[in-house]
């Protein structure tokens, strides 16, 4: 695949389904490394095998140029700065450390809040009960319409959220957030993932995989388990933003929360071109 390819799950679940062990994404290099990880790491995870992104340079520009392999989500291969060249051997026999945990973002948002505790009000407040998941809107209860999704006013009451709930084992189906699309407009999508801890995927699998799909598919991302409450969204850079919860509240701002329809423009020049929105959904088995 070329550069961007990877960004987009129909491509690569186009490849999967035609027999490709392996995926190698040709890259122009001068990149920001961190956007570059989560993706290949995550999609690494979801084929369950190897992920390796070999890339250009340009020393006239900033970003960061280099090899790198993962396989299962772990990196074997990062390496070396240009001009050079790297090896790499399937299946690897050892593991490169990881920088740090994904930075909580520096700003504080109150546009779409979201509480895991029954005791804080908030635009969904998602409550377990003995393994039983219960949403409210400031008390009164949300239940899901046809299409899955439960949907309510944001506070100024002139946009509308929408929540899908799916069980935690689907953040390993890159397609199961598109096959499940509203069937009336949302202006805010969120995704929540729940269910018990699923061996051998540890909390740092768990997390890659939620940016992948937040940025994907341009949707917020709500990971709860007994382990995790997370809170997540991409940003027009394809960055991630993980929020961290205040007084039991997450908050959430508006940009980039419109869902994989959004991700067609005119131009292309940040998602995929109009043009080719048809022949892109055509691949959606």
């Amino acid at each position: 695949m070329l550069c961007h390819d990877m960004f987009f799950p129909l491509i690569t679940d186009t490849l999967v389904r035609h027999g490709a062990e392996i995926l190698i994404d040709l890259t122009g290099g001068n990149v920001n490394f961190q956007k570059w990880n989560n993706i290949i790491q995550a999609r690494s995870l979801e084929i369950q095998g190897a992920f390796i992104c070999t890339m250009g340079y340009s020393p006239n520009k900033g970003g960061y140029s280099s090899c790198i392999a993962y396989e299962n989500g772990r990196k074997c291969l990062e390496g070396p700065e240009p001009p050079g060249f790297a090896v790499v051997a399937l299946p690897c026999d050892h593991t490169i450390p990881e920088e740090k945990e994904q930075d909580f973002s520096s700003q504080s948002y109150t546009d779409i809040t979201i509480s895991f505790d029954k005791d804080k009000e908030a635009d969904l407040e998602i409550i377990k009960t003995n393994g039983e998941i219960r949403v409210t809107n400031y008390g009164k209860i949300l239940n899901p319409d046809t299409d899955r999704w439960i949907k309510t006013k944001n506070r100024k009451g002139n946009k509308i959220i929408g929540l899908l709930m799916l069980p935690l084992k689907d953040l390993l189906d890159r397609t199961s957030i598109l096959k499940k699309k509203p069937q009336s407009p949302i202006d805010f999508h969120l995704i929540l993932y729940y269910g018990e801890k699923l061996p051998p995927l540890t909390n740092s699998d768990l997390m890659a995989l939620a940016k992948l799909r937040a940025i994907e598919n341009r949707v917020g991302i709500l990971v709860n388990t007994d382990e995790m409450h997370e809170a997540l969204k991409t940003t027009k850079y394809k960055n991630i933003q993980r929020f961290k919860e205040k007084n039991g509240v997450f908050g959430f701002n508006e940009e980039c929360l419109g869902g994989p329809e959004s991700i067609f423009s005119q131009s292309g020049t940040r998602g995929i071109s109009i043009d080719f929105k048809e022949k892109y959904l055509e691949l959606l088995t």
